[in-house]
């Protein structure tokens, strides 16, 4: 299916591809403010939503929020149980758990997201 060219959805692509932070919507919607101030917060949910139903994006919910990532490469998240940051964390895909996963429940793995919780470097330096 094609989708049409829509100039405030590049904008929010823009944003996205350059961040790390895997932000919300909100964030999304703070950081294009200067860009285009066209864009409404109800555009930014839309577009991001459409985005992640294609899978050009990944869309993850954290302590009732969805986040969102520009990458869409199997890999990891480690997530700050105290600040809410996310991190990305490199891993292949754990074939021998997909394995063990398809045995327990009879279905059948056709991608991985391992999710981390704990406390990041900066709120762990607060701990010690």
């Amino acid at each position: 299916m094609q989708h049409r060219f829509s100039r405030q959805r590049e904008t929010i692509r823009r944003d996205l591809m350059t961040r790390k932070d895997h932000p919300t919507a909100e964030m999304v919607f703070d950081s294009i403010q200067g860009a285009d101030a066209q864009v409404s917060l109800a555009t930014v949910y839309r577009n991001l939503a459409q985005m992640a139903e294609r899978g050009d994006i990944l869309r993850f919910s954290l302590r009732g929020v969805d986040r969102f990532d520009y990458d869409t490469r199997e890999h990891g998240h480690f997530c700050c149980e105290r600040c809410g940051a996310v991190t990305d964390v490199s891993l292949p895909p754990d074939h021998a758990l997909a394995g063990k996963v398809e045995l327990s429940t009879g279905g059948r793995v056709t991608r991985q997201a391992v999710f981390f919780f704990g406390l990041c470097a900066e709120c762990a330096a607060l701990e010690a």
